[in-house]
This record gives structure tokens, C-alpha cells and sequence, in this order.
């Protein structure tokens, strides 16, 4: 898969991977066609992410053909001690 081919959307919430590959190959002999294939496809996948996803810190990066996402989580809210003071 080429990396001009890969788009990664995220958008309400939900993380969208779309992938499209077209190819085609021709054999040639003494200026004549002995075989022409052609191969298509696309590829679509969506994954709903936690409210725990920090969206803005995602991170894609594409070697040696393999797509790496990095879906950093946001920090985790503590509870708090209030002291309640009785007069």
C-alpha cells in the first residue's frame, strides 16, 4: 500500500481509516500485449474512540509499509477532598 494512499480522519469521535490501491501491470513482447492485469481495492475501517482519547496528541506515522497510530489517553481526573467546615 502506498502511503499517498491512506487517509486518516477522526471526527466526532470516531477514528476513520481509508486506504486505496489501484495497480496495474502490462507483459510486453516485440511491441505486442501478452498480458495486462489490473488490481483494485479499497479498504475502510472505523473505530469509536474512549472519552478517554486525548485527540489533539494522536500521532500516525507510515514505514516499511505498516501504518503506526499512537492514541496517547488524557490525564486521569483525581477526586478531591473538600473539607467542610461547621460553625
Amino acid at each position: 500500500m502506498a502511503r499517498d494512499g491512506l487517509n486518516v480522519t477522526i471526527n466526532d469521535g470516531v477514528l476513520t481509516i481509508n486506504a486505496e490501491r489501484k495497480e496495474e501491470k502490462k507483459d510486453e513482447k516485440d511491441g505486442r500485449l501478452i498480458r495486462q492485469e489490473r488490481y483494485y481495492g479499497k479498504f475502510v475501517r472505523s473505530l469509536r474512540l474512549g472519552s478517554d482519547i486525548d485527540e489533539a496528541r494522536i500521532d500516525a506515522r507510515y514505514e516499511d509499509g505498516v501504518l503506526h497510530l499512537t492514541l496517547p489517553k488524557t490525564a486521569e481526573i483525581k477526586p478531591r477532598k473538600v473539607d467542610i467546615k461547621i460553625s
